[in-house]
């Protein structure tokens, strides 16, 4: 059931749950444990439904929130997914969790130098490497 909701409700808002707004369609405020207050926009685009979080409460408040639904309502009645894209990585760039031997970090080659000393099986805290250089 929708809420008209308003700054006092909000701040009164202990159990947990998802609250829908009356005045924002799509807009809710999920309380979780310990009292987080998130602000999610909750729409359907390609028959999916789909949510985007619009920041926590009390950094986002009630009216920056519904101002953020709103704009990306706009974006799915024209057929626009809201939701931020994650960058695509073509086959010709470098992975970039692997470096070249001279970009690695000097604790990790400390750590490949150690491992070749180390009998077969033998591992080392990460806590040793530090203490020895």
């Amino acid at each position: 059931m929708a809420t008209k909701l308003d700054t006092q409700i909000i701040k009164n808002l202990k159990k947990p749950g998802s609250y829908t707004d009356a005045l924002a369609m799509g807009l809710h405020l999920w309380v979780k444990d310990r009292n987080k207050k998130y602000w999610i926009y909750r729409y359907t685009i390609g028959g999916k439904q789909k949510n985007i979080g619009l920041g926590p409460y009390p950094d986002v408040g009630l009216a920056d929130a519904r101002i953020k639904a709103i704009e990306a309502k706009k974006k799915v009645v024209n057929g626009i997914d809201p939701k931020p894209q994650k960058e695509t990585r073509t086959d010709t760039e470098p992975h970039p969790t692997k470096y070249a031997p001279d970009q690695a970090s000097p604790w990790h080659s400390l750590v490949c130098k150690k491992r070749l000393d180390l009998p077969s099986g033998y591992r080392l805290s990460y806590d040793y490497y530090r203490s020895s250089h």
